[in-house]
């Protein structure tokens, strides 16, 4: 999977998108950016992402973030694993910086309660 892109028919200008822009939709653009550089590494050891899975990632905005609210854990669970260690990697290095305290409480929520680790590897 590295680097590859996947087509997104039903465009006008068809054009090939990223796997974190078909997964992660609504994620800006700079953060898009920095989760497909993210994912083509881990790849490499974790292998392909599951493209035939629905993502809490891809789904409608009002459903995700419903889900968001009501049960920070299950929203998590449900993202792409690849995403999974990024937030991961990204609490953690905020634990060490002391910076905590400006991370999305959610996240936080789940990472504090070991959230993130129970499915460090799973796929």
């Amino acid at each position: 999977m590295g680097g590859h892109t996947a087509r997104v028919s039903g465009r006008r200008n068809k054009r090939l998108k990223s796997i974190t822009d078909i997964l992660c939709p609504v994620a800006p653009t700079t953060l898009r950016r920095e989760l497909e550089k993210f994912r083509v590494e881990w790849e490499k050891t974790n292998g392909p992402t599951d493209l035939t899975r629905n993502y809490t990632s891809m789904w409608s905005d009002q459903n995700a973030d419903s889900l968001l609210l009501s049960d920070p854990q299950k929203y998590y669970d449900g993202l792409p694993p690849f995403v999974q260690a990024y937030l991961h990697d990204m609490m953690k290095e905020a634990g060490q910086q002391g910076e905590l305290d400006y991370m999305d409480p959610r996240f936080l929520q789940v990472f504090v309660s070991g959230g993130m680790n129970r499915h460090r590897h799973e796929r």
